[in-house]
């Protein structure tokens, strides 16, 4: 109540409630009654008897589903608390999420984060439960809703002036894939200006991987992706979440990223941040949350565990049937995570621990995964909706292996290449991988990049030195062959979505503009019409996001042009771009383009021909 009573004699709500007041012609105490009821909806009601509470019942229900807890990197944590305001930025792929964070700070004797929550989740007994445990709630938009936005503006900046840890996710949403999506900026936004207005803070921005073995949400992602309505959280839905305890999920990964310096990120964007806000200029703000946006996810990549079964799911997929020889899938772990060990992803990258025999079992246990008998040595395999999730567990730790993976497959069709050849095909591919996988990759530096991981494979023995400059694959039939064709076929599914898209832009809207919103229908339906045709079951064939960003990352690089018309975008391609559309057919083979260029069926787009 006492917070809620600060919230209300802000100044930028009492204007909103003025503002409020004279459009529609409410006496003060209505709308005094009405700002104070939706700070009630957003604000938490931090209870510590209810931790103790929700201590016991959690413990419980995670003994049931799992395994056993992991947590990462919570020494530097603790360091960092020490002396540092935490505003904690975690990937999002569970409900469960929120929980297992604040589970986990809660055992380490950290204090659980406030936490911004969907008010989906607002519902009987759960809503209540959450806010005494540090939830505060936020609706969808807040779009046409003032006095509901300077309320939350405002009750957001007293807890962080209060100095509580907050917790908020800046995908918005759980990823339905596995793969990051793109940053919501308004959350990140509200917390840079609060601080702006106590700038003498030490605030750090704390990235969060949150990995899974099993998902409990699986089933209900891969009828969502296919078109099925999301189920509303409800009391019913609860009730339903019980059969969980029918299954052993294995163990979740709570992996801390290393923290961000609010400040450092000031005075890297705008050394001189603060005698320009001293000034009243702002103007610095948008760009600051724009790298910080990015930073974030990079560094929640970074901070990635790589789990038997995503492990297991990256060389299982990478064969045309998902089916492959145990010894050979033995044989492709041991080679992986050999890359893996000799020039790490990142400093804070977990491999899994154990032989590969090990790590097969594991990931078997959890995945489904089938094992056939045969005379000539016993098969492994995967099908029906646990093939479907294996995509899943892939995508959430694929970027890892994407720079080898992207060099393997120029050798696809190709017995040598040059090493010049090569590094000007990654320089031109690599930002689309980076926007798309939040690669911690510089692009700047990207022929240094690319010689550290040729030399790696050349060490494994993956790739082959003729002379100074020219690379080969090992001999076909090898084992070195297969690990290199494996490694190759991982972003397999992300290319063909690329050729894909390039092509059907080239063929239409081509250099004639056309709504973007058109041409994003479009390649969707074509993706769909591609997933059918091919028998592919990967998912991001059917997200949106996906390509939007490969939409955003041609416009970054002009190669597709993009206006405004009467408020609407409207794009078309740059002459550059039937070239560019080659590179990735060349990723794929001749007969890919063939077969994509018969998929283009589709009816012709309102343009301005």
């Amino acid at each position: 109540h006492e917070i809620i009573n600060l919230v209300l004699r802000r100044p930028a709500v009492r204007e909103a409630m003025q503002e409020e007041q004279a459009e529609e012609k409410l006496s003060a105490a209505k709308i005094e009654k009405k700002a104070r009821k939706m700070a009630d909806e957003v604000a938490a009601n931090f209870d510590s008897r209810i931790l103790r509470v929700l201590d016991l019942i959690l413990s419980w229900v995670f003994r049931k589903i799992f395994s056993g807890i992991r947590l990462h990197h919570v020494e530097r944590l603790n360091r960092t608390a020490n002396d540092r305001q935490l505003v904690y930025m975690p990937s999002h792929r569970s409900h469960l999420d929120y929980l297992l964070i604040s589970y986990g700070l809660y055992t380490q004797g950290l204090v659980p984060p406030h936490i911004a929550a969907g008010v989906n989740l607002n519902f009987w007994p759960v809503g209540g439960l959450l806010r005494r445990g540090g939830a505060f709630y936020i609706r969808r938009s807040f779009a046409g809703q003032k006095l509901y936005s300077a309320v939350f503006r405002s009750y957001l900046d007293v807890i962080l002036g209060r100095g509580y840890p907050v917790e908020f996710f800046p995908e918005g949403g759980r990823s339905r894939t596995g793969r990051l999506l793109p940053p919501k900026k308004g959350m990140l936004a509200m917390t840079v200006e609060s601080f702006l207005a106590q700038p003498a803070r030490k605030v750090a921005l704390v990235p969060v991987y949150v990995g899974y073995d099993k998902l409990v949400e699986g089933a209900s992602y891969v009828k969502e992706l296919r078109g099925a309505a999301k189920q509303s959280e409800s009391a019913g839905g609860l009730l339903k979440a019980t059969r969980i305890f029918k299954s052993s999920y294995g163990s979740p990964h709570v992996a801390f990223g290393e923290p961000i310096a609010l400040e450092d990120c000031l005075s890297h964007i705008e050394p001189e941040w603060r005698s320009k806000l001293q000034s009243g200029d702002e103007s610095f703000i948008p760009a600051v949350v724009d790298h910080i946006a990015q930073e974030n996810m990079e560094r929640v990549n970074s901070a990635a565990v790589i789990n038997p079964i995503g492990l297991v799911a990256m060389i299982l997929l990478s064969s045309p049937q998902r089916a492959m020889a145990e010894d050979e899938l033995l044989n492709q772990i041991d080679a992986f995570v050999a890359l893996l060990k000799r020039l790490p992803y990142s400093a804070d990258v977990t491999l899994p621990e154990g032989s590969a025999r090990e790590i097969l079992d594991a990931a078997a246990r959890t995945a489904g995964l089938s094992r056939i008998d045969h005379r000539w040595g016993p098969i492994i395999t995967a099908t029906g909706k646990e093939a479907v999730m294996l995509t899943y567990y892939r995508n959430s730790v694929m970027h890892v292996l994407a720079m080898p993976s992207l060099i393997a497959r120029f050798f696809r069709h190709s017995e040598q290449v040059s090493i010049d050849e090569l590094r000007e095909s990654c320089m031109q591919l690599l930002p689309f991988l980076k926007r798309e996988l939040f690669l911690r990759v510089d692009l700047n530096n990207c022929d240094d990049v690319v010689d550290r991981h040729i030399d790696n494979l050349v060490e494994q023995g993956l790739l082959l030195r003729r002379g100074e400059s020219v690379l080969a694959r090992p001999e076909v039939g090898s084992n070195a062959y297969a690990v290199l064709t494996g490694l190759g076929r991982i972003l397999r599914e992300t290319f063909e979505r690329y050729t894909m898209s390039s092509l059907l832009l080239v063929h239409e809207p081509g250099e004639t503009a056309a709504p973007r919103s058109a041409v994003e229908e479009n390649l969707i339906v074509m993706a769909q019409r591609l997933s059918i045709v091919s028998g592919r079951e990967a998912p991001e064939y059917f997200d949106k996001n996906l390509f939007r960003v490969y939409l955003d990352t041609l416009i970054a690089q002009n190669l597709l042009h993009e206006e405004n018309r009467d408020g609407e975008r409207w794009v078309r391609c740059d002459a550059r771009l039937q070239l560019f559309s080659q590179r990735w057919v060349a990723l794929l083979g001749p007969d890919v383009q063939q077969s994509m260029l018969q998929l283009i069926r589709q009816p012709t787009m309102n343009s301005d021909s």
